[in-house]
């Protein structure tokens, strides 16, 4: 999964690699975009809806089938961005709730429901943003992720160490720690509609974005 910026360069990347894929039709490459804050006014988002659109127009059928494109936008697009995309393309949340327990539907959080209804098939959770900024801990985002299965939502989890953890050699330990947490509210059958996408912090950035 990459950020709005990286999208571009990412779909060069997937027109070459059509090829190796319609040779093993039993497999799919998943592609999914975080949008982030990027874009914020609604002639970028459709702008950029335009070109998706176009550039999925440019590939044949046979094409499309082998790969499975998923934009994650800013709430306030979502519903915008899923009306006008092309509609094999999905369109997912970067995020859902903000805390666990009977008061999770608070002022200003948005629900599995709130998405559904407007189109989304997935969400983004455990991003490093929201793990090392907004301090989401592994707790509430495996609490995330059992509400977003429970509502039929897939999910794209997202783990990745900082760089210090790297230099300290805790790479796989905070790796599997976070993917521990998951592990203990997901279903054997569940882990087709989870999506694990590995982004060391370290290589995208000093900090926590």
């Amino acid at each position: 999964i990459m950020s709005y910026h990286g999208w571009s360069l990412m779909l060069l990347c997937l027109m070459a690699a059509i090829n190796p894929l319609l040779a093993t039709p039993q497999k799919k490459l998943f592609l999914g975009a975080n949008w982030k804050c990027s874009l914020e006014t609604t002639q970028e988002v459709d702008a950029l809806v335009q070109e998706l659109n176009s550039m999925w127009m440019s590939l044949s059928r046979k094409e499309q089938e082998v790969v499975e494109l998923c934009v994650h936008p800013p709430y306030c697009f979502v519903d915008r961005v899923r009306s006008r995309l092309a509609k094999d393309i999905a369109v997912g949340s970067q995020n859902v709730f903000d805390c666990r327990g009977p008061n999770q539907g608070n002022t200003g959080a948005v629900t599995t429901r709130m998405l559904q209804e407007i189109g989304c098939e997935s969400v983004l959770l455990g991003h490093s943003d929201r793990r090392n900024i907004l301090g989401e801990n592994d707790d509430l985002i495996s609490a995330k992720i059992r509400v977003s299965l429970d509502a039929g939502l897939n999910v794209v989890l997202t783990i990745g160490e900082l760089k210090w953890q790297r230099r300290w050699g805790l790479a796989v330990y905070t790796l599997r720690k976070q993917l521990r947490a998951v592990a203990k509210v997901v279903k054997p059958d569940e882990w087709h509609r989870i999506v694990v996408a590995y982004e060391p912090v370290w290589a995208v950035g000093e900090g926590a974005t």
